[in-house]
């Protein structure tokens, strides 16, 4: 049983039961679930005036959608276009993203800058007894860098 589980990607109380256990609490069934169409674009296909054509679009659910990204309307995915912060995924790993004009606080955002993409992360600096006045802090971008979108994380595509 482990293994047609495994093999399922299925809790194994799922096999016996046909219950969901609680850790997939909040999901509904498949059939019944809304789907959100999500654009897939090829990052280096990017122009300065947006997005390109998608090269594929890809069904989520809307329901692990707002769990997970806790969005499910704007989004689209792309590939990290280089390992340049920590934590957030390897070159090439697919990423979710949600469209940005501005900052929206603290996060992760894929920017172009002399028609290259960037990464960069924001956050607060530590507020120390004094420093109250720098609850409204935001870091400045130079001069030329466009915003595009706020990274919600990586995620795994897999073939229906």
């Amino acid at each position: 049983m482990l293994r047609i589980a495994h093999a399922l990607d299925v809790p194994v109380e799922w096999l016996i039961t046909g219950e969901t256990p609680a850790s997939r609490a909040g999901l509904i069934a498949a059939e019944e679930a809304d789907w959100v169409i999500v654009p897939h674009y090829r990052l280096g296909d990017f122009t300065e005036t947006g997005k390109p054509e998608p090269i594929e679009t890809v069904p989520l659910r809307k329901d692990w959608l707002n769990r997970n990204a806790r969005a499910s309307t704007n989004l689209w995915l792309t590939e990290l276009p280089a390992t340049m912060i920590e934590g957030i995924g390897d070159e090439g790993d697919t990423i979710l993203c949600r469209d940005a004009l501005v900052k929206e606080g603290e996060g992760t955002y894929l920017y172009f800058y002399d028609g290259l993409p960037i990464v960069r992360r924001f956050e607060a600096p530590k507020l120390g007894l004094g420093e109250a006045q720098m609850r409204g802090w935001e870091p400045e971008d130079p001069p030329g860098m466009r915003i595009v979108a706020r990274i919600l994380g990586t995620i795994k595509l897999r073939p229906c």
